[in-house]
C-alpha cells in the first residue's frame, strides 16, 4: 500500500523532486502490482489531490491564502470540494485490511 497524490501525473513549478518522487512511487506501484499478481498479492496506492489538512498552514500561508488555494482547487474537481484527512484515511484503511 503506498500513498502518492495528483502531482505523480500532474507536475506543477516548483516542486520538480516532490513531482518526481510521486511518479517513481506511482510506476514503483503499478511494477509491483505487475510482479506480484500471480502471488495473489495486491498492490494499491491511494492518491488524492490536494487535502483539506493543515499542511499549508503549517507551511506558513495564511489562513485567508489556505481558504483561497482550497477554495480554487475544488473549483477543478468535478465534486467542487477537496477531500478531507478522514476520507483518505478510511480508503487506505479499506485498501489494507
Amino acid at each position: 500500500m503506498n500513498v502518492s497524490c495528483d502531482k505523480g501525473s500532474r507536475p506543477e513549478p516548483g516542486i520538480l523532486g516532490y513531482c518526481m518522487t510521486k511518479a517513481g512511487l506511482e510506476m514503483l506501484t503499478k511494477a509491483c502490482a505487475l510482479e506480484l499478481a500471480p502471488l495473489g498479492i495486491r498492490v494499491n496506492a491511494v492518491a488524492p489531490c490536494i487535502a483539506d489538512t493543515n499542511l499549508y498552514r503549517y507551511a506558513g500561508l495564511k489562513e485567508d491564502e489556505n481558504e483561497a488555494l482550497i477554495k480554487r482547487a475544488a473549483a477543478n474537481i468535478p465534486m467542487q470540494r477537496v477531500v478531507r484527512d478522514e476520507e483518505v484515511a478510511k480508503a487506505i484503511i479499506y485498501l489494507t485490511t
